[in-house]
């Protein structure tokens, strides 16, 4: 990924990118030492199948305390909206996703959601996929990469975090689907196109014109 830091005291908003297979322990050893990893994260840790996926879910969850440290956030434990948005009483906005070996951590001054994905094949054949799809193909996003559905999937998960809302509703529900549609037609939301690697892609969602900012993780490492 390209690193360049943008910022408008207005609207901005930054993410952050870590390698978990090179940073992961040294996450967890910092995890551990700033007492980042609190109970609620020990005991989701538990529920993997396996030891490799727990200590990455740990990881993930020190990288964010560690960004959010930069902001001036002292650890609390997280609370949770009725979708499963995690928030903590304050005015910037954060989220966390986690694919594989990668984690990318968003901080903005309003609300933002982030969605990152191994490229793999996938059968995704719900009609709101291909809606997407086609609306990002008629809006022209993103530039110079294809618009596939596992992209398309991304946009729909980085648009529900930034909302607050459960998948499962813009699934089960017209209304909100329709609501998606129409936003990112008026380009109400910016959408941000990640292309981490080759194998990675996934899609960030915040207001409409916030400067986007780009830093590694390993900047805190």
């Amino acid at each position: 990924m390209t690193l360049h830091l943008l910022r408008s005291e207005d609207s901005w908003v930054d993410l952050w990118s870590f390698d978990l297979a090179s940073q992961g322990a040294r996450l967890l050893e910092i995890g551990q030492h700033g007492q980042f990893l609190g109970a609620s994260a020990i005991e989701r840790s538990s529920r993997f199948a396996s030891t490799t996926q727990a200590q990455r879910f740990l990881a993930s969850r020190a990288a964010l305390w560690l960004v959010l440290a930069e902001y001036g956030v002292g650890y609390q434990e997280l609370e949770y909206g009725p979708h499963g948005k995690p928030s903590l009483g304050i005015s910037m906005g954060f989220n966390l996703s986690r694919t594989g070996d990668v984690a990318v951590v968003a901080v903005a001054s309003a609300d933002v959601g982030v969605d990152i994905e191994q490229r793999r094949s996938v059968d995704l054949t719900e009609p709101i996929v291909a809606e997407v799809g086609s609306t990002l193909r008629r809006t022209g996003w993103p530039p110079r990469l294809g618009h596939d559905r596992l992209q398309a999937w991304t946009v729909m998960e980085a648009w529900t975090k930034y909302h607050g809302l459960s998948l499962h509703r813009l699934l089960d529900e017209r209304e909100v689907a329709s609501r998606m549609i129409d936003e990112l037609e008026s380009r109400t939301v910016q959408l941000v196109s990640l292309a981490l690697s080759a194998y990675i892609c996934g899609t960030m969602c915040t207001g409409s014109g916030a400067a986007v900012g780009y830093e590694s993780g390993s900047r805190l490492l």
